[in-house]
């Protein structure tokens, strides 16, 4: 069957520059590309000479697909991805749809690759996505190119096949992956195929596949961190939008070790004028500057989103666990992509529930009035003796009553921590406690987990996870929202005349919270001290849980309802309260 359709899915924006074809990186049988074998469904393996990072894996081969996408186990057959997403097997789709190869004018590139000037030119994608990264020194590169790549049986207004043409570069370091998209305009013809005869739109985005549930209990469908959408336009970004400063070119974090905890998209959305990726290019977005000013406000904490571990997690606020329907979208979050021909839907991470029933109902009361806060106090002296107590993003002033510190535009804190605006944000530290558990006379003993937390704070989303939870106490730490509560009021989403707790206090200061569950009166206290910024921009905490919990048995789930957390802050003091229902 063949499909006319109008070419002008593209419109070339003269304002800026877009990606030309010869702006990608080198590809070719002269530069040791191998080709895949022309078909519409062709596969093949590539051994990996270094370690990949994708969601929370690591894997040593990869498998280069017709279909626009690479996979990171053998693909099933294309019925049972094509229109068909989130796809049980992990994949990278730079721009999955029925491709077609076999008219002897498309082919599909790929080979490794470690000298010098790729990865330099790897690098400089990535730290103009990410101009706050540092150490971005790639090691190691897989370079995949689809040239002049035809939807399956479908032609042009003129009887001619449209063509695409468009390269995905994986680049691996010690400890994490990166992925960078490049669409180049004038090679991107199309933005969809026919899939059991209707038209689609072609899908980008980063799907993890199965993975194993929760203490080895069957498996579930991974997070699918969706770049496009449900419309042309959408795939029209791809060209003409950007978020590493240069149209066409999109640059994601896509794995770490040993945490992660969601996909990462650049930063830079917009474009810095560079018209060849020849260096770094520094981006400032000047939003204002944060003032430190003493608030009494309600703040409403934000939600959680957390995707389905390997590792028991504990899940955050109303987003811990649902009764619904086995697979949830936990987000919508539309990335924009700068080319054309790639469909865009918003972004879905998809969690599964295990569909019991909620039974006996408990009510939990947190009363959180003993947070001392160690807050950053000025006196009467100047700047000229004190400015080192400021941050290295702070500016210091001085003023009539003495200094004070001002954090620059670009960044949002008390003055004395500075973190970026828009930048995820790191926590780790540790988590020791003793727990009884329901009647148990013996407690349950752990000392020196990892605790890891991810803020996204851009939209107000928080992931925070503990490592190696006992499997005794694992199931009945699910009610327990306390444990991170203070972690988003840090880094709530401001609004107008609200701030979050960052922007009042920084990073230094401790907090009690005592859980009190009802109807059995077991109670159980929290204790955690966040010590600052290090080095390396990461939060530092350390968590002690003491007391009883409930039991809540293997396979049942917990369901908080939506609630809202009231701060009040004075000059010494950081209190909280709330109360929700939890059913069990």
């Amino acid at each position: 069957m063949a499909l006319v359709r109008s070419v002008g899915l593209l419109a070339l924006l003269g304002s800026v520059r877009c990606l030309s074809r010869e702006q990608l990186f080198d590809y070719g049988i002269r530069f040791g590309d191998k080709i895949l074998d022309s078909a519409t469904d062709s596969v093949r393996e590539l051994e990996l000479e270094q370690t990949l990072f994708f969601f929370k894996g690591k894997f040593d081969k990869v498998y280069v697909n017709t279909n626009g996408f690479i996979s990171l186990s053998h693909p099933a057959d294309e019925s049972e991805y094509l229109g068909k997403m989130p796809a049980s097997f992990g994949m990278i789709a730079a721009f999955l749809g029925d491709l077609d190869t076999t008219d002897g004018a498309g082919y599909v590139y790929f080979r490794q690759d470690k000298s010098p000037d790729v990865l330099q030119r790897a690098a400089e994608h990535i730290r103009q996505a990410f101009p706050s990264d540092e150490q971005i020194e790639p090691t190691h590169a897989i370079i995949v190119t689809w040239e002049n790549v035809a939807p399956q049986g479908e032609r042009g207004p003129g009887g001619e096949y449209m063509r695409n043409t468009f390269q995905l570069v994986v680049a691996n370091m010690e400890s994490a992956s990166y992925a960078v998209l490049l669409y180049p305009e004038e090679s991107m013809q199309f933005g969809s195929t026919l899939i059991d005869d209707e038209d689609q739109l072609i899908e980008v985005g980063f799907n993890e596949g199965k993975v194993q549930g929760w203490f080895g209990w069957g498996s579930t469908q991974g997070a699918y961190y969706r770049i496009t959408g449900d419309s042309e336009d959408s795939i029209s970004a791809l060209a003409q939008e950007t978020n590493s400063g240069r149209p066409g070119v999109w640059v994601y974090e896509i794995g770490t070790s040993p945490l992660f905890t969601s996909i990462t998209p650049g930063v830079v959305t917009e474009v810095t004028g560079v018209t060849e990726v020849t260096g770094v290019t520094e981006v400032t977005e000047v939003t204002g500057v944060t003032e430190v000013t003493e608030v009494t406000s309600e703040e409403t904490v934000v939600d959680s989103l957390v995707p389905e571990p390997s590792v028991p997690w504990i899940r955050h606020h109303e987003d811990l666990l649902t009764s619904e329907a086995p697979y949830e979208p936990l987000s919508t979050s539309p990335e924009p992509f700068g080319e054309s021909s790639t469909p865009d839907e918003p972004q879905h991470r998809y969690r599964f529930v295990q569909p019991q029933q909620p039974q006996n109902p408990q009510v939990l009361i947190i009363d959180e009035d003993e947070l001392n806060v160690d807050v950053f106090s000025y006196n009467y002296e100047t700047c000229s003796s004190n400015k080192h107590k400021c941050s290295v993003f702070a500016d210091c002033r001085d003023y009539a009553d003495g200094y004070c510190c001002h954090c620059k535009p670009g960044y949002y804190g008390n003055g004395k921590d500075c973190i970026a605006e828009g930048k995820p944000q790191r926590m780790n530290g540790k988590v020791s406690g003793r727990i009884y558990v329901g009647d148990s006379p013996s407690p349950v003993e752990f000392s020196n987990n990892d605790l890891h937390s991810y803020v996204v704070t851009n939209d107000g989303r928080a992931y925070i996870a503990i490592s190696s939870i006992p499997s005794s106490i694992g199931p009945s730490l699910q009610p327990l929202p306390a444990l991170g509560e203070a972690i988003g009021w840090a880094f709530a989403l401001q609004q107008p005349d609200y701030h979050n707790g960052f922007s009042i206090i920084g990073g230094v200061f401790t907090r009690q919270a005592e859980v009190v569950f009802q109807p059995g009166n077991e109670r159980l206290t929290i204790r955690q001290e966040f010590s600052g910024i290090d080095e390396h921009d990461h939060l530092m905490i350390s968590t002690e849980l003491d007391g009883r919990i409930p039991e809540v048995p293997r396979g049942a789930t917990v369901q908080i309802q939506p609630y809202r957390e009231i701060y009040q802050y004075s000059s010494n003091r950081e209190s909280t309260s709330d109360r929700f229902n939890s059913i069990q």
